[in-house]
């Protein structure tokens, strides 16, 4: 190998980020944030209505900021929020004709390039890129997580910064 860790890492960290910055870009393109362009993604991919909680689990996005995309969203009238009868803490979100239709403007069009993008890849090298893009996140997950309970009740958790 060529290339130590630390260089293969930044090379990584580099695509990633640039990854996150198009994405940025094309929420902006479309007059929105990040989240939204999110959010609208995951419920392009849903066939009926779905839980708040199943968003913010699914697609890592926290209850805080959820929940103010989905004011956003709702004060526009592209999604309605009803009390889930299975359980009444949960809200289920329900998409509007409107928002259908904001859906088809934009996370459907995201779905496409996305699409697109992968037909420079045979179908091996797509699998490859899912297989070891999965096994790098598990991994670099479980090594956050094992920090993040080495630091319980550590000073630095005070930091406000």
């Amino acid at each position: 190998m060529n290339k130590n860790v630390n260089e293969l890492n930044r090379e990584l960290t580099q695509i990633y980020k640039e990854e996150q910055e198009l994405y940025h870009d094309y929420a902006l393109s479309c007059g929105m944030s990040s989240t939204t362009i999110w959010l609208l993604y995951a419920l392009s991919e849903q066939s009926g209505p779905v839980t708040q909680a199943y968003i913010c689990s699914e697609w890592c996005i926290s209850k805080q900021t959820l929940n103010s995309c989905l004011k956003q969203l709702q004060s526009g009238e592209y999604v309605e929020l009803k009390i889930s009868e299975e359980n009444r803490k949960n809200k289920m979100i329900y998409v509007t004709d409107k928002g259908s239709q904001l859906i088809k403007e934009t996370a459907l069009i995201l779905v496409g390039l996305e699409n697109q993008s992968l037909l420079e890849f045979s179908v091996e090298e797509c699998e490859l890129l899912v297989e070891l893009s999965s096994k790098r996140i598990k991994a670099l997950r479980s090594l956050v997580d094992k920090n993040i309970k080495s630091k319980k009740g550590d000073t630095n958790e005070n930091r406000n910064i």
